[in-house]
C-alpha cells in the first residue's frame, strides 16, 4: 500500500504527541520532585525510635532490564522495617515476573529473598550487598533509586503498633493510647497527631486491628505526606516529629 505524504505527516505527528505525553509524565516537575529524602526518612526513623513496637511498612517495586537474557524483570514485595542499631532494616520474600522480549518464550514467575537497609546517613542498601544509594523522594512518600539497569521504588508508611491491653481514644486527627498499669490503673502511652507535612491540608488517622496509621483519604487536601506526629510519650523516650 502506498503511503502518502499526508498520512506520513499524520503518523509522525501522532508519534510526536505520544512522545511528548510520555515526557510530561516521566519528567518530574518542581512541585512533584522533592529530590532529597533526608527529612522524610528522618520522620520515619523518629516514629520507630519513639517506641519499640513501632515500625515502617514498605512496598518495594523493581523494574529491571536483564541484558544477557534480553528480558525485563519486575518484582514486588512488602517489608516491615524495624530498628537495628542506628539503621532501619527488614527482609522478606519478593515475587518476580520475568518477561522476555522474545514472544515465543513464556512468562516466568519465581520468588527470592531480599532485604532493605536504611542507614543512619539516609542511604539505602539492598541485600547488604548493593549500594549505598542516594534515593530521591517525591510527594514526601515515595523514595526512588536509579540503579543503572533498574528502577527501584519504595513507598513508606510509618505505623504505631497497638499492643494487647492498650486503650485507644481517637478525637478528630489525634489519638491517645493509654497503657495498662499496676492494680488496674492506666497511664498515657502516647499522643499522636495525624498531620500534613506540607501546608495546612487535611489527613485522616486510621485505626485497624493492631495499629494506627495516617493516610490521605479521598476527601483530604494534603499536598505532601501524611505523618503521625507524637506529642507525648509514656514509657518510651520522648520524641518530637518535625
Amino acid at each position: 500500500m502506498k503511503t502518502t505524504s499526508k498520512s506520513r505527516r499524520r503518523h509522525t505527528s501522532g508519534w510526536m504527541a505520544l512522545c511528548l505525553c510520555a515526557l510530561s509524565l516521566c519528567t518530574p516537575s518542581a512541585a512533584f520532585a522533592d529530590a532529597s529524602c533526608t527529612a522524610f526518612l528522618e520522620r520515619a526513623r523518629k516514629i520507630v525510635a519513639a517506641g519499640a513496637q513501632n515500625d515502617v511498612q514498605v512496598m518495594w517495586t523493581t523494574n529491571c532490564f536483564i541484558p544477557d537474557r534480553d528480558a525485563r524483570f519486575m518484582g514486588t514485595t512488602q517489608i516491615t522495617l524495624k530498628q537495628q542499631g542506628a539503621d532501619l532494616f527488614g527482609s522478606a520474600s519478593r515475587d518476580q515476573t520475568v518477561v522476555s522480549l522474545d514472544p515465543a518464550k513464556p512468562v516466568a514467575k519465581r520468588t527470592d529473598k531480599v532485604s532493605l537497609r536504611i542507614r543512619q546517613d539516609g542511604k539505602l542498601m539492598f541485600n547488604d550487598m548493593y549500594g549505598p544509594y542516594d534515593p530521591s523522594c517525591t510527594h514526601g512518600k515515595f523514595a526512588v533509586v536509579n540503579g543503572g539497569d533498574s528502577i527501584e521504588v519504595f513507598s513508606l508508611y510509618p505505623r504505631v503498633k497497638i499492643e494487647p491491653g492498650d486503650q485507644v481514644v481517637i478525637d478528630g486527627n489525634r489519638a491517645l493510647i493509654r497503657k495498662p498499669g499496676n492494680l488496674g490503673t492506666t497511664g498515657i502511652g502516647g499522643k499522636w497527631d495525624c498531620t500534613c507535612s506540607r501546608g495546612s491540608g487535611t489527613c485522616t488517622i486510621v485505626q485497624i486491628p493492631g495499629q494506627l496509621s495516617c493516610h490521605k483519604g479521598e476527601r483530604d487536601t494534603c499536598q505532601g505526606a501524611c505523618d503521625l506526629v507524637t506529642t507525648t510519650t509514656g514509657s518510651t523516650p520522648p520524641a518530637v516529629m518535625q
